[in-house]
């Protein structure tokens, strides 16, 4: 029961839309409070309990990440993303994947442990629009793999980076393997990279960058090749053949796609093709058929698309 005079909201009414959380960058004194109630622990002493074991497989993968992040960055802002489609942007706007393994662990071991990095194509997931990539990929530009190389439990150490061994690899060069495309091991790395030192590993880093261009493959096409009048929808389609035809086009591989979608950027036929593309993702997220408004646009998205594609290919 409440009180006279106010409400409670209705929680099936309209659809809640709340965007992605600005994370800020905690200092570690901010206290944890009960109400207006100081309980006299920060942060910091939660940092301390939950990630001092550095060995520990999660933590020694974020501890991985965070080392490249300032061989690459020497002043790295901001807080790790832990739902982002690669790890680390350089400054330049490389992408970086890291991967990390050891030969020693936390746990009992019978033996040192033996060294294979897992490096399968992923489905990403995109925070700002809470939609997942139809189509499996490596989605950085160069892989690290870093190996904690220590094999004396006794002096093993993961803040001491002479401790540490990294190989850089260039994404194409995973994508073309003859072998597995879901792990690689130590053997196999080493035949295709050189270890490098933590203070060589910007210029590794950098020099695989501009290897890419050359080692890449031509993506798969994504535009208006091949396509015809006869292949795009009437615009008063049902929903079922619109979103069909939508799925013809992979949206997640045009650069800026979720702004290009969620700015209604109409510009090109590609841009159109990317606005559709999203607008199937959307409502199959949803579960639902797109209402009123949205087939709207949709329907003005098919005519467009229609109405550009007569006019880019005029005789």
């Amino acid at each position: 029961m409440t009180q006279e005079g106010t409400s409670i909201p209705d929680p099936t009414e309209g659809k809640t839309n709340l965007g992605k959380m600005a994370v800020l960058r905690k200092t570690g004194a901010e206290p944890f409070r009960d109400g207006d109630d100081a309980l006299g622990f920060d942060v910091q002493s939660f940092w301390r309990w939950s990630s001092s074991d550095l060995m520990s497989n999660v933590t020694r993968g974020v501890l991985a990440e965070y080392i490249v992040a300032r061989a690459t960055d020497p002043s790295p802002d901001g807080v790790r993303d832990e739902w982002a489609a690669h790890d680390l942007t350089t400054p330049d706007g490389v992408k970086i994947e890291v991967k990390s393994a050891a030969f020693i662990q936390s746990w009992y071991q019978q033996r040192l442990s033996t060294i294979t990095f897992r490096v399968p194509k992923t489905l990403a997931w995109d925070a700002d629009t809470n939609l997942q990539a139809m189509v499996p990929q490596r989605r950085a530009d160069v892989y690290v793999f870093a190996l904690l190389a220590h094999q004396d439990q006794a002096t093993i150490n993961p803040l001491d980076i002479s401790q540490w061994q990294f190989f850089v690899l260039p994404t194409a060069v995973l994508d073309q393997r003859k072998r597995s495309q879901h792990s690689i091991t130590l053997p196999s790395l080493r035949k295709l990279a050189e270890p490098v030192a933590y203070r060589e590993l910007a210029d590794a880093v950098n020099g695989a960058a501009r290897k890419r261009g050359e080692l890449s493959t031509p993506p798969d096409e994504t535009t208006d090749s091949g396509l015809s009048l006869t292949d795009i929808p009437d615009s008063d389609a049902s929903w079922n053949v619109i979103s069909e035809f939508a799925l013809t086009f992979n949206g997640y591989d045009i650069e800026g796609c979720a702004e290009i979608a969620n700015a209604h950027r109409h510009d090109s036929l590609t841009d159109l093709r990317t606005c559709l593309f999203y607008e199937q993702r959307r409502w199959r997220h949803f579960g639902e058929t797109p209402d009123d408004e949205a087939m709207a646009y949709i329907r003005d998205l098919v005519k467009k698309l229609r109405s550009r594609f007569t006019s880019d290919h005029v005789d």
